[in-house]
């Protein structure tokens, strides 16, 4: 366990019941009284999923790090508008990797993936060259977009039925000559992970790492 991170109005939380974690919606934070309560504003849509007593998974960003933290719903309100309050953590667990710490995926390990590009209509192959909790770097002999633009990583694990997709944005993009053709590598950044695709990378870079180690000269 780890003290929380200085907490900052206006983070975005993802909660979800403790025993329907793939029930997950996002929550802001509006204010919080240290060692005792957070205030969370939500969709009223998600009242069903929070009740008094109700233990939420919490997870949340800050940095370059991500946090996950169990805590009771002590009140949920309604006015002025909708609201929660949740038990303060008493700690967090789970600090992910650092941006820097990518898992680099080269050679005959980088896995062939597929874009859903924009409106989903147009699906093209690229290569994940590297992999973090909190982004990628893809390769691909065509500009996928510009800084900013949002496309989702669509992967297919095995044992899974549908694929998981990872909402991205465009945070650089980067040229490289190869001879008479040109290779795009893209920095993206994951966005609005939901819980199966949060657990879904994690699982992905513990597997990685692992395979990469067996194959390791001894």
């Amino acid at each position: 366990m780890h003290n929380p991170p200085k907490l900052s109005l206006g983070s975005v939380f993802q909660l979800a019941p403790q025993e329907q974690a793939q029930h997950n919606f996002n929550a802001r934070l509006i204010g919080y009284l240290e060692s005792h309560t957070l205030l969370l504003h939500y969709d009223p849509a998600h009242a069903a999923a929070c009740r008094p007593g109700q233990h939420m998974l919490a997870r949340f960003s800050e940095g370059d790090n991500r946090f996950a933290f169990v805590s009771e719903v002590k009140a949920v309100c309604r006015h002025p508008f909708p609201y929660l309050h949740l038990a303060y953590p008493r700690g967090v667990q789970g600090i992910m990797l650092r941006r820097s710490q990518r898992l680099p995926l080269g050679g005959e390990s980088a896995p062939v993936i597929r874009l859903d590009m924009n409106d989903g209509r147009q699906h093209l192959l690229v290569t994940l060259a590297d992999i973090s909790p909190s982004g990628a770097r893809l390769s691909a002999s065509r500009r996928l977009g510009d800084i900013d633009d949002r496309f989702a990583i669509e992967m297919q694990p095995a044992g899974h039925e549908t694929p998981v997709k990872l909402p991205c944005v465009v945070r650089y993009v980067r040229r490289e000559p190869r001879g008479e053709e040109i290779l795009y590598h893209h920095g993206v950044q994951f966005n609005e992970l939901d819980t199966t695709a949060q657990d879904f990378i994690d699982r992905f870079i513990r597997d990685t790492i692992n395979r990469q180690r067996q194959t390791m000269p001894t």
